[in-house]
């Protein structure tokens, strides 16, 4: 099918917990924060091509998303906004800066009054975006950016030097963009007690 339309919204809400969290990102980091250095954002993007579907980008600043935070974010979005589950992506910027709790694997545990706060804030943000959706249209753009990245394993190694940009165009000017680019967020140290969302 042909898609001769698209409407668009986005929408961006706070996600920075209280100072006196532990952070993650480092595993000899064990104390807890002292502050914060610029806030944590969770930035949405809903696509909603009518009767081919809709799409939802949400990426967060933290290390990662633990499995229960996406699913109870598509369970909760599909029933208020009628978003199919499999059309939402929940995503990290990686940063190693946040809080601790929020991401899964064997290294991290659920902390679940944050994982609550953190996925009431995302669907938050997805409905407002869903509700602001007007006409748009799709604009990609690249770039090389060989000047802020390496290869952490060996200088010589090669690194992705490709910057990728899709903009969400609409009538009145730009209403999101969403850049990929291959870069370590460690811009701060182990040593660092402030919260951030680091350089993305």
């Amino acid at each position: 099918a042909i898609v001769t339309s698209l409407l668009a919204g986005a929408a961006v809400v706070g996600i920075t917990p209280p100072v006196g969290v532990l952070m993650d990102g480092y595993g000899n980091r064990t104390t807890p924060s002292q502050g914060v250095h610029d806030a944590l954002m969770a930035r949405v993007v809903v696509l909603d091509y009518g009767t081919a579907g809709a799409c939802v980008i949400v990426s967060c600043d933290l290390l990662g998303i633990h499995t229960w935070v996406a699913a109870e974010v598509r369970r909760r979005v599909a029933e208020t906004c009628g978003i199919a589950p499999d059309g939402i992506l929940v995503a990290a910027t990686h940063d190693h800066a946040g809080p601790y709790g929020l991401r899964g694997g064997m290294f991290s545990r659920l902390d679940e009054p944050l994982a609550e706060t953190l996925v009431q804030k995302i669907t938050g943000a997805i409905a407002e975006a869903h509700g602001k959706r007007k006409p748009a249209s799709l604009k990609v753009g690249r770039a090389i950016v060989d000047t802020v990245s390496m290869n952490r394993r060996h200088p010589d190694w090669p690194i992705d030097p490709i910057m990728r940009v899709l903009l969400v165009d609409g009538d009145e000017g730009p209403i999101a963009s969403i850049v990929n680019f291959a870069c370590h967020a460690t811009v701060l140290s182990g040593g660092n007690l402030m919260l951030s969302g680091e350089f993305p």
